[in-house]
């Protein structure tokens, strides 16, 4: 879980006046700008201005630093969840099994990772 302000919504994918995603612009409390798509979609055009903590999650990573996404941190495994997550001091990004398999990343070892593709998995606390 990861607590974000959110700057702007919009509309992402949208046809005949039904949005089926929002594209959100958010600030991590070290002020760092973050763009992710929210496909549920959670609307949250309610939120901005506003303080929520989100679940995010990527389909992408790489330890190139090709992307413009790049933080510094561990990849870790819950047991509780059988899930990977990346986390930093200021985000936590599931990850799926099959990337960590395929990238023969090594737990627990702080690097520089980048990401791609943000997206809003679920929204556990909100001011909405």
């Amino acid at each position: 879980m990861t607590e974000v302000l959110i700057k702007a919504v919009t509309p992402f994918a949208e046809y005949d006046g039904l949005i089926y995603s929002y594209k959100v612009t958010c600030i991590l409390n070290n002020g760092r700008e973050l763009i992710f798509i929210d496909e549920k979609p959670f609307d949250l055009t309610e939120s901005v201005d506003k303080k929520v903590v989100v679940t995010l999650a990527t389909s992408f990573i790489s330890e190139n630093k090709e992307y413009s996404d790049l933080f510094e941190g561990e990849i870790k495994y819950s047991d509780l969840t059988n899930e990977y997550s990346f986390v930093s001091e200021y985000v936590t990004i599931s990850i799926s099994n099959e990337i960590v398999k395929f990238l023969n990343i090594k737990l627990n070892e702080k690097k520089e990772y980048c990401f791609e593709d943000f997206v809003l998995m679920n929204i556990t606390e909100s001011t909405i």
